[in-house]
């Protein structure tokens, strides 16, 4: 990848955790996730219209936007749901982290990508550290084992699977949609679409009396979303799907710091080397051809 791509992709890694960590600390995390997705295209859909006004975009963009949406739903819906029965430490990068195993399949199989030996063995890296983060605490019982941990685990894998599909959609999107405007039409769906999986009984009330007592974090988490967003996706614009999608999964490191400076969730040594080790494997990514 260019030098510029990877610093789109590290400013897409503090963003993305820092409003997942925004989401874990909250008291209602399904539905504060629900929130900061709908202000992500509220806030910024004048842009969005003028967009449309101004430009012709094809049925097959609208088809991948249309998909895509139905994909964001389901991601939030997991998610959230995993945030209520597992720490950050353990949902964050298990579920970035996953998609890893997909990604390169899915961009050889559908977008004919090369993988250079280079590559393989950074993305490696990034998936060993990842099973040592979020599964080797689990196994060695350094943490509880209960059904909500197994169901937390289950459900962030799924996230992961939906990831590496999401973003083949995506690299096929930004190519004729712009990158800074595809996220404002995927997420109206998918956020809208969320609410009937918040697990709340008075959906509407909820997110009424979570937005009122937080509104400068809703805000805020949704600015930085955004911004995020589109910034990894013009990286993925201007990168090979399985390299860029798979160096961004360094926000794993910035979810851990999150984890442990704020959330006071343990880090081991065990869970710091796996940082080290997911940080080489994103370097070495990053300079693959």
């Amino acid at each position: 990848m260019t030098l510029f791509a990877t610093f789109l992709i590290l400013l897409y890694c503090l963003g993305h955790s820092y409003w997942n960590f925004l989401v874990k600390k909250s008291d209602n995390p399904q539905i504060m996730l629900v929130l900061i997705a709908i202000g992500s295209w509220v806030i910024f859909s004048p842009l969005a219209i003028v967009y449309i006004l101004m430009n012709s975009i094809s049925l097959e963009s609208w088809l991948f936007i249309l998909i895509n949406s139905v994909l964001q739903i389901f991601y939030y819906a997991f998610l959230g749901k995993a945030y209520k029965l597992a720490d950050l430490s353990i949902v964050y990068p298990l579920a970035r982290g996953s998609a890893v195993f997909f990604i390169p399949f899915w961009g050889m199989i559908f977008l004919s990508e090369s993988v250079t030996f280079t590559a393989i063995i950074g993305i490696s890296m990034i998936f060993i550290g990842l099973v040592f983060i979020s599964l080797i605490p689990v196994i060695n019982k350094n943490i509880t084992i209960n059904k909500n941990l197994l169901i937390g685990i289950f459900l962030s894998i799924l996230v992961g699977l939906n990831i590496s599909i999401y973003t083949i959609v995506d690299k096929k999107a930004v190519s004729s949609v712009h990158p800074f405007i595809y996220p404002i039409l995927i997420t109206i769906g998918g956020s809208l679409g969320a609410i009937l999986f918040t697990g709340s009984k008075n959906k509407i009330e909820d997110l009424k009396f979570q937005f009122k007592n937080n509104y400068l974090t809703v805000i805020g988490g949704s600015v930085i979303m955004y911004i995020a967003y589109s910034v990894m996706l013009y990286a993925l614009s201007i990168s090979k799907m399985s390299y860029a999608a798979t160096a961004r999964e360094l926000t794993i490191m910035f979810g851990i710091i999150w984890s442990y400076f704020f959330l006071k969730e343990k880090l081991t040594i065990t869970r710091f080397l796996a940082i080290l080790i997911i940080f080489f494997g994103a370097i070495i990514i990053s300079i693959s051809k």
